[in-house]
């Protein structure tokens, strides 16, 4: 009877490493300099505009309350998140490939709640098909199996697709790097194992179910097949090392919307964007331009382009 305690530390190691990194990724983005404003319009929290629903056709509008609808906001970022709808708009080759990787993704982490959602339920419970003795469990099995092969299919799919995509397409290839590609890779192999394991040694996804009932139970668990053994070892890997790579950039989604395309606040005399913006004018510019002076900062550049600005109008 094989023993795999060490199976167990890994996971929980891996998880604590992803609750930290997702922690700091999120603490750094909140606290990052004012941002450039994109300033578009519509945005989904204005209503009952007379031409372009912009707040600016308004006298005064700085002296209004904003208008925010939260229900809006979020109905937005869901179709973003749950459909991809700008990029199939504006690339539907890329988007079938990019929405079946996310789409595995989604599956697996439903899959990953029922299989401990069940283990929690029926604890101790066979291995064989339909092993439940509730019709509840029953259903529950199917759902299971049929979610968590849809899931490993898709994200290999959409992870192999997009590889193949970035080699082979110019416009792609100038703007991928090798890391893009180890992590396009490693989230494939994540996958595949994962059904590659399901095809040959857990069809019903009993190891797996008995596993992640380990973990929450805080017990045990012995002789898991080979296969189950290796997909663990590679998600759980993979969880530790997605918070340190741009494939956080799903945390980074609230700060984008909500911080940069859709923050309308006016920069009034005292606010606390004035403050911000005081303190970012003293950082040092650290690039040049024809027009950009390097070594000083920005407070100094603004004011010689107000000085050039007024001897141009004179």
């Amino acid at each position: 009877m094989r023993d795999f305690v060490w199976l167990q530390v890994v996971s929980y190691l891996c998880g604590l490493v992803f609750v930290f990194g997702l922690a700091i990724r999120a603490y750094r983005y909140a606290k990052m300099p004012v941002h450039l404003r994109w300033d578009l319009h519509p945005m989904p929290s204005e209503e009952g505009r007379l031409h372009g629903r912009s707040q600016y056709e308004e006298p005064g509008w700085w002296q209004k309350p904003r208008q925010k609808n939260r229900i809006k906001e979020a109905f937005y970022i869901a179709k973003e998140i749950f459909f991809f709808k700008q990029v199939f708009k504006q690339n539907k080759g890329l988007w079938f490939f990019g929405y079946s990787l996310h789409l595995g993704f989604y599956l697996y982490m439903v899959w990953v709640l029922l299989l401990t959602f069940g283990a929690i339920l029926e604890p101790g419970r066979s291995a064989g098909p339909g092993a439940s003795p509730s019709p509840f469990g029953k259903v529950l099995d199917v759902l299971t199996l049929g979610v968590g092969v849809a899931g490993f299919v898709l994200g290999a799919l959409g992870a192999i697709g997009l590889f193949v995509k970035r080699m082979t397409e110019e416009n792609l290839r100038r703007y991928t790097s090798r890391l893009d590609y180890f992590n396009l890779l490693f989230i494939a192999a994540v996958f595949a194992s994962g059904l590659w394991s399901w095809w040959s040694a857990d069809r019903t996804f009993f190891f797996a179910r008995r596993y992640l009932g380990s973990l929450v139970t805080w017990t045990r668990v012995f002789d898991i097949d080979t296969p189950t053994a290796l997909h663990i070892l590679l998600a759980s890997a993979f969880v530790a090392y997605m918070p340190f790579t741009t494939m956080m950039h799903y945390v980074a989604k609230y700060f984008s919307f909500h911080n940069v395309r859709w923050d309308d606040e006016p920069s009034l005399r005292g606010s606390e964007i004035e403050r911000k913006l005081q303190k970012v004018l003293n950082e040092k510019v650290s690039w040049s331009a024809p027009h950009i002076d390097p070594g000083g900062t920005w407070r100094d550049l603004t004011r010689s382009e107000k000085e050039n600005l007024k001897r141009s109008v004179r």
